[in-house]
């Protein structure tokens, strides 16, 4: 049963209602930056003690290089402590009233501006050490950039997590492919052999990735086209019979979707794909980051709280766990990709079976002139997006698109 439009809209508000909006993801203006930046620091030594808590969510080679890390900056700070605290990835998106005390977090860069908006945090600016009074490794990122807002640095960035569209081998070797496709034409001629697979599952959270979906295989523009994205939701008719897109519910149940035949490929972070081992069922392809906007491709960074009795301290030691030699190590121990795009030149290895120069390309592109929307015109999608996955086709292709274009229509 197709549910009707006012239904539909209910449902999406109910949603949106149950967590912060999609504008609210963004930066509000303040009279002051979030946090204070007057606020006392802890002194112009190290006399004072601190016991820092850090909040992180890392795989479990990458918290015991992290622990390694904070040891040796112990070390050098013997009247400085940090306590790592291991949580959810997606506890920390939710509501920042349910997380846990802490007084350093690892964010995703989207999330430290909702974090800072809501005057939960300090700036970075004047806390975090650089090296030798030049520009850090974690400066010379672009995704710095991206955390700054009013003019002030919101967070340091610690290392990208991108989105990387993986391949069923099976289904591949089964139609005679050694390799996925790389153009539209190939797609339909590949899926032409096993039309009851739709091409992508991408789980309900993550409706950007939907979007940057849609820009890989159509083009700039496709992501604020709802036609296209109709198009692409709406079962094919013969010979087709699997829709472009089908949305799963996580990570796994996207996984597990491509396993049981209902698609080609599923959308997950590289860590996912990395930390249970799927190079053996799945080929990654690096060209969904290329095409997301640079703040949907996985940047995660360290934040301040802004109620913190130690910002010197967490300052400290976010510039030990941010340095060049610190990322170097969390790539070589955990697979956590590289920040700084400096680093990517001499690193040896690859991440997924890519050579570290691919995942440069895919996820540092050089921009130039491009016509990609801006994230904040993207945002809205995702509670859509959510709701579609989660109505169990209640609510149809036509129903979401038309919310989408309302969307795009309200924002212009």
């Amino acid at each position: 049963m197709i549910l009707p439009g006012a239904v539909v809209l209910c449902a999406l508000l109910l949603l949106v209602q149950e967590g912060p909006s999609p504008v609210s993801l963004l930066p509000q203006p303040a009279d002051q930056p979030s946090g204070g930046i007057d606020r006392p620091q802890d002194g112009s030594g190290e006399s004072r003690e601190a016991r820092l808590r850090v909040s992180v969510s890392l795989g479990p080679e990458a918290l015991a290089a992290l622990e390694s890390i904070t040891e040796e900056w112990e070390s050098l700070h013997p009247q400085w402590q940090a306590e790592l605290i291991a949580v959810d990835a997606a506890g920390e998106r939710g509501s920042e009233a349910g997380a846990q005390p802490a007084d350093i977090r690892l964010l995703s860069n989207r999330d430290s501006l909702r974090w800072a908006s809501a005057g939960k945090l300090l700036p970075a600016d004047g806390l975090v050490p650089q090296d030798g009074g030049s520009a850090s490794a974690a400066e010379a990122s672009p995704f710095a950039q991206e955390l700054r807002w009013r003019g002030y640095a919101w967070g340091t960035p610690a290392y990208a997590d991108p989105p990387v569209l993986i391949w069923s081998r099976e289904a591949l070797h089964a139609a005679g492919w050694s390799k996925p496709p790389a153009a539209w034409a190939e797609l339909e001629r590949l899926r032409a052999q096993a039309p009851e697979r739709a091409a992508a599952a991408i789980p309900s959270a993550d409706g950007v990735h939907a979007l940057a979906w849609l820009a890989r295989w159509h083009g700039e523009g496709a992501p604020l086209d709802p036609a296209r994205l109709e198009a692409s939701v709406l079962p094919r008719p013969a010979p087709l019979q699997a829709p472009d897109l089908t949305a799963a519910g996580s990570a796994a149940a996207a996984v597990e979707l491509v396993r049981g035949g209902g698609s080609f490929s599923a959308v997950v972070p590289l860590s996912y794909y990395r930390s249970y081992g799927l190079g053996s069922e799945f080929v990654a392809d690096e060209s969904l980051s290329a095409a997301a906007p640079l703040s949907a491709r996985g940047g995660y960074g360290y934040v301040i709280a802004s109620d913190t009795e130690f910002p010197a301290a967490a300052g400290s030691w976010i510039a030990a766990a941010t340095a060049r030699s610190a990322q170097e190590r969390l790539r070589e121990a955990g697979g956590l990709l590289p920040a700084n795009p400096g680093l990517y030149a001499a690193a040896e290895g690859a991440e997924a079976g890519l050579p570290l120069s691919i995942w440069k390309q895919a996820i540092f592109p050089e921009e130039g002139s491009s016509g990609k929307p801006e994230l904040g015109r993207l945002l809205p999608f995702e509670p859509l997006w959510a709701a579609y996955g989660a109505s169990a086709g209640a609510m149809s292709p036509h129903q979401l698109a038309q919310a989408w274009k309302q969307s795009i229509e309200g924002s212009s």
